[in-house]
């Protein structure tokens, strides 16, 4: 069908010699500015823990484009950047960071003008930039953390600006910048096999901006979609909430358990609560799997009182289940996974905050504002050994409602067959410290129904390209 169907053929031969790599995970530490490992102990003076500071640079390339189906208008761009990220060492268990970054377009195609079928613009690719404005084509600058951290035997505790990664508020680093935060966060870990942190969040920069939202206004920055009753949504700007309040406990029973309970609760808006139970391998070969169970509740008027305007219905309840099973060897996993949100109502999260914990994701897609899903995939990850090389083949299928009810498909998006290769590499001796990562990436619709262009273009049948270089110092 139209050379994608080659592109899906071609990726699958070339993961049987290849393999897996993701995104960094959410339950991992953020890595976006490698290399800046721990703050350095203790100093005896103010000036010692300025002097005894760290600073790291970061420069970052990337390349996108989109061929959509037939006549549709095909999209890419070019992107580049850098930053500085400064670091004092500790005076009294305190440090302070502070960090930024830069972008600029340096060649892009129809990013400003819209496909003349449709009249839609690019999805992709514009979000390299500031989606808030797709003219400005330089000066893209962003403070980005601005944090004073304070540590005392195993907890730490960090205010201001900072980047964070949790299953629902996390760096979503798949463009130029990743989602950054504002607020106190504490993390601890003085128990024995339990861990805790949270904090409360109350303002955000979405990842492809490049401004500070307080969190109302924050939720709406990306496209809004439908409203339930088919209308466009209009929260943008319309909804009143002070902040997020996060609660996440790990316990580790056994060398082969891992459970983790997750509480967001976003003021006047809504509550997410998760509970995810993880199966390890033992000495990292062997059996794997999870299970993981989301539910969701409105708060008050979900975010207004006027139901035209607001981010959910004040009935508004959700349900996610997922199933996880796999194996895992000293180069090779593999996991089959399994997500379903039932028809009670839509998955909903601000999509400008982070992307889904689900196991059946994959990258350049999401289940975010859909009901009545069953998703599943498939997912080969091998590493190369003592080369610092890893690559990935996902294949998923993710059963959607009609694009025409709302009420369960926000965006919508049709049913599709979903398929990912990744090439990830950590080069070594004169190139230390460069990391090149591919992504190709193809979208086939599986519906029978026939649909208008402005359901197909920039959802399915598509193929995808993203070559990121990365530079540290």
């Amino acid at each position: 069908m139209f050379n994608k169907l080659t592109a899906l053929l071609v990726l699958f031969i070339l993961s049987v010699t290849f393999g897996f790599a993701q995104h960094q995970e959410v339950l991992e530490k953020p890595e976006i500015w490698r290399g800046s490992g721990k703050i350095s102990e203790d100093t005896t003076s103010l000036l010692g823990a300025f002097k005894g500071g760290s600073v790291h640079g970061h420069f970052r390339y990337m390349f996108m484009s989109t061929n959509n189906q037939g006549d549709l208008q095909n999209f890419w761009a070019n992107a580049a950047g850098g930053g500085i990220r400064y670091h004092t060492a500790r005076f009294h268990g305190f440090s302070f960071g502070v960090s930024g970054f830069y972008i600029f377009n340096i060649g892009s195609h129809n990013l400003q003008n819209p496909d003349p079928t449709t009249g839609q613009l690019s999805r992709y690719e514009v979000a390299l930039f500031d989606i808030t404005n797709p003219f400005n084509t330089e000066d893209m600058d962003r403070l980005e953390e601005l944090v004073l951290n304070y540590k005392f035997s195993n907890t730490e505790i960090i205010f201001g600006k900072q980047l964070l990664n949790t299953p629902f508020i996390n760096l979503q680093d798949g463009r130029m910048r990743p989602t950054g935060v504002e607020g106190i966060y504490f993390d601890s870990r003085e128990w024995k096999n339990t861990h805790i942190e949270g904090g409360f969040i109350y303002a955000f920069s979405p990842r492809s901006t490049i401004r500070w939202y307080n969190t109302g206004a924050s939720i709406g920055r990306h496209p809004m979609g439908f409203a339930p009753d088919g209308q466009p949504h209009q929260y943008r700007d319309n909804i009143t909430s002070s902040g997020v309040g996060i609660l996440g406990i790990h316990h580790k029973p056994t060398s082969w358990l891992h459970i983790h309970a997750w509480d967001f609760y976003i003021d006047n808006v809504m509550n997410t609560a998760m509970i995810q139970a993880d199966i390890n391998a033992q000495k990292n070969v062997g059996v794997i799997g999870g299970i993981q169970f989301v539910a969701q509740h409105a708060i008050n008027f979900g975010g207004n009182k006027n139901q035209a305007l607001t981010y959910v219905k004040e009935d508004h309840e959700s349900y996610v289940f997922g199933l996880r099973s796999g194996y895992r060897s000293n180069n090779w996993e593999t996991t089959v996974n399994y997500n379903r949100i039932t028809d009670h109502g839509r998955y909903q999260f601000p999509r400008e905050w982070g992307r889904e914990p689900f196991f059946a994701f994959i990258p350049r897609e999401r289940m975010e504002g859909m009901g009545d899903v069953h998703a599943v995939s498939t997912r080969l990850r091998y590493n190369l050994p003592r080369r610092d090389i890893w690559s990935s083949l996902s294949i998923g299928y993710v059963d959607r409602p009609s694009p025409f009810e709302h009420r369960l498909n926000k965006y919508g998006i049709p049913s599709y067959v979903h398929t990912n290769f990744d090439l990830h590499i950590n080069h070594k001796g004169y190139a230390k410290g460069l990391e090149t990562y591919i992504l190709l990436m193809a979208k086939i619709k599986t519906s029978s129904e026939d649909l208008p262009a402005h359901f197909i273009i920039n959802r399915v049948n598509l193929f995808h390209t993203s070559l990121v270089l990365n530079y540290h110092f």
